[in-house]
């Protein structure tokens, strides 16, 4: 509990945090939504900006959340593949996970601790008020509701 706010006590917690699942697909969907809002390494939109630079941010926004999606799609696969010894169609030996693999899975990695660090921050920085304010938002969503709607049929 933090800040007089127990998360633990909400109606949606237990199930999204003790579902491995669920809180992978989340995260994937909910980061790569942010990075199309909020990515930091991407420019953002001026007042000035012309029409075609406006569509050029749109666009490297679009590239950058839809390569963060797919990613994630595939990253518990990844995990799978680089901890276990598996058999499709021939034998699946970790020790085929390059370096560039790594360095791929590094790079969405560093860029996911990055933002949902300044996340953390801004959330951190919110008022009581702000913060009570926000906690009642997700309550308005039923964040449970949703996710059962949304994954009822994987």
């Amino acid at each position: 509990m933090s800040r007089n706010i127990n998360l633990k006590q909400l109606p949606w917690f237990t199930k999204l945090f003790y579902n491995h699942k669920v809180r992978h697909e989340l995260l994937k969907d909910f980061f790569s939504v942010y990075l199309f809002v909020f990515n930091s390494t991407l420019p953002t939109r001026s007042k000035g900006d012309s029409l075609l630079k406006n569509i050029q941010i749109l666009l490297s926004r679009s590239v950058s959340a839809y390569g963060n999606y797919n990613w994630w799609k595939r990253a518990d696969d990844l995990k799978q593949q680089t901890f276990y010894v598996d058999f499709k169609d021939g034998i699946l030996d970790p020790s085929s996970f390059t370096k560039a693999d790594y360095h791929i899975a590094l790079n969405y990695i560093t860029l996911f601790k990055e933002d949902m660090g300044k996340l953390i921050a801004k959330v951190n920085s919110l008022s009581d008020q702000e913060l009570h304010n926000l906690i009642d938002e997700f309550q308005f969503f039923e964040i449970d509701k949703l996710r059962q709607e949304a994954y009822k049929s994987r």
